[in-house]
């Protein structure tokens, strides 16, 4: 642990050590099913592979609407596979999303 005083971030958080709260890893609750059993076996992740490759879907999706330029790194179902896991891998069903709006919209409960 840190002896030294906490220090302002520029978020508006308190950083202690390394980054702030607000800043710092997400932390997540474990999943009590792997990848595979979520719906995020190979074929999801050979689907995500080829839309990383392809130039119509490097970037997020919604950064554009808003006129923000940003790299996606995440695929976001817009149907829950828990409620259509026949849409898994439709095309229709998968929005291309930078961390932050992935985030967001999973905030949301979408």
């Amino acid at each position: 642990m840190s002896l030294s005083p906490p220090r302002a971030c520029p978020c508006g958080g308190l950083i202690r050590e390394g980054k702030c709260s607000r800043c710092g890893p997400k932390k997540r609750a474990p999943h009590k099913q792997t990848t595979t059993e979520r719906g995020y076996g190979w074929d999801w992740q050979k689907l995500v592979a080829q839309r990383n490759r392809d130039p119509d879907h490097v970037l997020c999706q919604d950064c554009l609407e808003a006129g923000m330029v940003r790299a996606a790194t995440e695929r976001h179902h817009m149907v829950k596979i828990k409620h259509a896991p026949d849409l898994r891998l439709e095309p229709e069903n998968i929005r291309d999303l930078c961390d932050e709006c992935h985030d967001a919209r999973t905030a949301r409960g979408e």
